[in-house]
């Protein structure tokens, strides 16, 4: 069951590679094909979009079973981890970025699923948060040996490593994860129908806004460090390697606290204390003492958040869990790009930095009271995740 477990750990730590790595290799993209930055960005937007349209990629494996959908999306994302490596071209790279997009939020409901069929009942949620850790781990470990290794060799080293990666991520899905059923399926549209109901709906905006509201802030983090608490700028990775750490560590701490609570509670929890941090951040930004600690819990709780929110999304979308999986990671995207350009166009605007986490305040409180409205109204009809496999279909 470890292995397993592992198997998918390893899937997750490759999606945060390909996520989130390609924010610090942009000015190594731009000089190689000969673009702009703010164009290399699109590389950025092209990801965003395959999660986004991901979300219709779920709707066609049927009754497929589990470790068969896993290991068809562990094959996506190696011919596209490839494909993005050995992009001639800068179309190729944005066709290949959207391909690495889509399997990304099938494979997290996937594994999450998988993961509460293999473990025991009480520690399901916690063992989910183990599996979806390599995530911040990937933020922790491999962003930083990308930019690295992009500064000593080339960006496409750790497109390479990922190629590795999910090579061994499909022979580790294929030998070690049992077989655990297939999911309930009732048609193609059937697995849109819980979006009918008002509760899917406040958990995603939800979602967009507790992501946003903190990536306000976290976004600007090295000038917010840089220029208004004066740290200097070779200290800036190591608030980083800070950020890294807490978002493992809360990701677990938020598990463990799903399998004792409703994880809607536990999502607005944490809102709550990000909502706090980002408030007393407004007032000492500029001393260091207050700064450093308070920007590492802020980025802790993102994956704090994020954990039990993708769980609740799990018990609102019957008979269309990965489609409901596949949103949830859309709306996560799309609150970061929400933040960063509410963040941007606030200081072209002449904000102080002072004002992005108040800013980010607003924004957060008000996903926070959605998370509310949904623990009240509706998480006590949310309908249990099965635990136990679904036969396979003949």
């Amino acid at each position: 069951m470890k292995r397993a477990l592992l198997a998918m750990a390893i899937g997750t730590f490759s999606l945060g590679i390909c996520e989130f790595v390609m924010t610090g290799l942009l000015p190594y993209v731009a000089q190689d094909f000969k673009v702009s930055t703010a164009q290399a960005g699109y590389s950025i937007t092209a990801y965003a979009l395959g999660v986004v349209c991901g979300s219709f990629l779920q709707s066609l494996f049927g009754q497929t079973s589990l470790k068969r959908i896993m290991l068809y999306l562990a094959g996506m994302m190696f011919i596209s981890s490839l494909l993005t490596a050995l992009a001639p071209n800068f179309a190729v790279l944005l066709g290949a970025r959207f391909l690495l997009g889509l399997p990304h939020g099938c494979f997290f409901g996937a594994s999450a699923i998988a993961t509460q069929r293999l473990v025991d009942p009480a520690k399901a949620n916690s063992a989910v948060a183990t599996v979806i850790a390599g995530m911040p781990l990937a933020n922790l470990v491999a962003v930083p040996l990308g930019t690295a290794l992009a500064d000593l060799y080339s960006w496409r080293v750790i497109y390479f490593v990922t190629v590795l990666i999910n090579s061994g991520l499909w022979l580790g899905i294929y030998y070690w994860l049992p077989e655990v059923g297939h999911l309930e399926y009732k048609g193609f549209w059937g697995q849109f129908a819980f979006l009918k109901k008002p509760a899917p709906w406040l958990l995603l905006a939800a979602t967009v806004l507790g992501n946003g509201g903190i990536f306000i802030s976290f976004t600007y983090l090295s000038p917010l460090l840089t220029n208004w608490s004066q740290l200097p700028l070779a200290m800036v990775s190591l608030v980083m390697a800070g950020c890294g750490v807490a978002m493992v560590l809360l990701n677990q701490v938020a598990g463990y606290f799903c399998d004792r609570y409703s994880s809607g509670r536990v999502a607005a929890a944490f809102q709550l204390i990000a909502i706090g941090a980002l408030t007393i951040l407004s007032f000492s930004g500029q001393y260091l003492w207050g700064a450093v600690p308070l920007l590492i819990l802020i980025a802790g709780t993102l994956f704090a958040i994020g954990t039990p929110q993708q769980l609740s999304i799990f018990k609102n979308a019957p008979g269309g869990i990965l489609v409901g999986a596949a949103l949830v990671q859309a709306s996560f995207n799309l609150g970061s790009a929400l933040g960063s350009s509410m963040g941007g166009i606030a200081l072209q605007a002449g904000w102080e930095y002072s004002s992005l986490p108040l800013a980010g305040v607003a924004v957060t409180g008000l996903g926070t009271l959605l998370l509310a409205i949904y623990c009240y109204y509706y998480e006590a009809a949310a309908t249990p995740l099965k635990t136990t496999p679904t036969s396979l279909a003949a």
